[in-house]
């Protein structure tokens, strides 16, 4: 059971999580420890996984694995930029953008399970320094992205900031 448990964490963090550790490379992407040893034979069967999901020479992704609030492994694998070939590394930074929208998500149904908010729950009531409008959002509204609170892209651009 722990090793789909193990491989199921890895594929759900293919989306981009980069470190900044030490790195060891290999011929089939970067894997790193947290200590100074070799790999462990999880790293290594972490790293084939992601090895597995990206060919050479395509877009690439960071994984990283955490048990009790630290990093265990991270690992790189494929392009970053296809026209210069650049490698991703640990210190290549990723826009998930929408990526994160299904933790979050999962982490309010968590807390909703768990009796320490409710989806009815005023947006005011956990960010109070927000406007007035705050006290008719709600948790489930943001949740489903229908909150009537407009994109912070177009806000950027509206105030002369450059958005790529």
């Amino acid at each position: 059971m722990r090793r789909p448990l193990g491989i199921l964490a890895v594929a759900l963090l293919l989306a981009g999580c980069g470190g900044q550790h030490a790195t060891t490379t290999r011929a089939t992407g970067t894997t790193t420890a947290t200590t100074s040893q070799t790999p462990s034979i999880k790293a290594r069967s972490s790293q084939d996984v992601l090895n597995g999901a990206v060919k050479d020479g395509e877009p690439g992704c960071s994984a990283a694995v955490g048990i009790d609030g630290k990093v265990a492994w991270t690992g790189v694998r494929g392009l970053a930029n296809l026209a210069a070939g650049a490698q991703i590394t640990t210190d290549t930074v990723f826009d998930i953008a929408s990526v994160s929208k299904q933790f979050t998500a999962t982490a309010i149904l968590l807390l909703v399970e768990s009796g320490k908010l409710t989806l009815d729950d005023a947006l005011s009531q956990y960010v109070p320094d927000l406007p007035a409008w705050s006290d008719k959002v709600t948790v489930a509204q943001l949740m489903h992205h229908t909150s009537g609170i407009p994109d912070y892209v177009g806000l950027l651009q509206e105030q002369g900031v450059s958005v790529q």
